[in-house]
């Protein structure tokens, strides 16, 4: 599993020491760290193709995880990226959990601290393996069936595979 972090350029002065726990934590459950904080060559946020590597690491990863603790309008606008990406997104604050305010399937929030951050990164990435689509089943649906299946997954503005996804969810 391939996990983007990123945080805030100017943030690091006040929290880097927790940009650089989260990195560890996401090692330790054996998945993929990319980030920003381990390129040593990745552009500078002032540099024209930063946001462009950006947004290539949150399309090429499974997941994303953000240090959000110093609100950035950039870092938003990524997280939408991903979302809109169907990219679930981890949204960590020591300030509040954001998780309360957005209500997207692929969008989580936590509130943390020394204490907790660990397990809150733990949780999620475990919560992803047990949501990874790694099975394929294929059926054959009426001319109607399929119809019908169509005008649900528009009404509820999700695909027809997320429609289908979420009606075995809630059974």
């Amino acid at each position: 599993m391939n996990i983007f972090f990123t945080a805030p350029y100017s943030g690091k002065k006040d929290y880097q020491k927790y940009y650089d726990l989260i990195i560890s934590y996401i090692k330790n459950t054996g998945a993929t760290v990319s980030s920003p904080e381990l390129d040593k060559n990745f552009p500078l946020p002032s540099q024209s193709p930063h946001y462009q590597k950006i947004k290539e690491g949150i399309l090429a990863s499974d997941a994303a995880i953000m240090e959000i603790s110093k609100e950035c309008f950039q870092l938003g606008h990524e997280a939408t990226i991903a979302t809109q990406n169907k990219k679930h997104v981890l949204c960590l604050s020591q300030f509040e959990n954001f998780g309360d305010k957005i209500n997207n399937r692929y969008f989580h929030g936590a509130k943390y601290s020394e204490l907790n951050l660990e397990e809150i990164i733990i949780d999620f990435i475990d919560s992803l393996r047990h949501h990874q689509f790694d099975q394929r089943f294929n059926f054959f649906l009426s001319q109607k069936q399929l119809h019908t299946l169509d005008q649900n997954a528009t009404k509820n503005n999700q695909t027809k595979s997320d429609f289908l996804r979420s009606l075995i969810d809630n059974h």
